[in-house]
């Protein structure tokens, strides 16, 4: 059960997404491991318009990245194989995305884990579950980057 689905069908005005699209849809990278935040984050990001695609951790998604075109990355920290401190250190070193917006989503909240994270490299530090925060910060990833390029 999604409790958002719940409130959007009580309340629909409230519930109404200002995402602006540009030209395109706005594609968006979730690196998640956990398939219940998988289908959760990426039913949040459906609903609001953006095209999305699943990496279960750092190196499929540094293998997605490399064949795919994304306008921001949605992950998570705490992952197997390359957890998402990893991801966004390899991300800032490539001439290709480093200027890609990158929002971490995790339960490691908090001000050290979030100090460390945005040290680390992620342009955003987000609580995971948080439909309406995830949208707004991703929409504002999106729009800022779009103003440097």
């Amino acid at each position: 059960m999604n409790i958002y689905d719940l409130f959007e069908k009580a309340v629909p005005e409230h519930y109404t997404i200002n995402h602006v699209m540009i030209d395109r849809k706005s594609s968006v990278l979730i690196v998640e491991d956990t398939p219940f935040f998988q289908k959760m984050e990426a039913r949040y990001l459906e609903n609001a318009g953006y095209e999305v695609m699943i990496a279960g951790n750092g190196k499929e998604a540094l293998s997605l990245l490399e064949k795919h075109h994304f306008d921001a990355v949605v992950s998570d920290i705490q992952m197997p194989m390359m957890d998402g401190i990893e991801l966004i250190k390899r991300i800032r070193e490539s001439p290709f995305l480093q200027n890609l917006p990158v929002i971490a989503v995790t339960s490691m909240t908090g001000e050290t884990n979030s100090r460390i994270g945005m040290e680390s490299g992620f342009d955003y530090y987000e609580g995971k579950l948080d439909r309406d925060s995830l949208l707004h910060t991703l929409e504002k990833a999106i729009a800022n980057r779009k103003q440097v390029v």
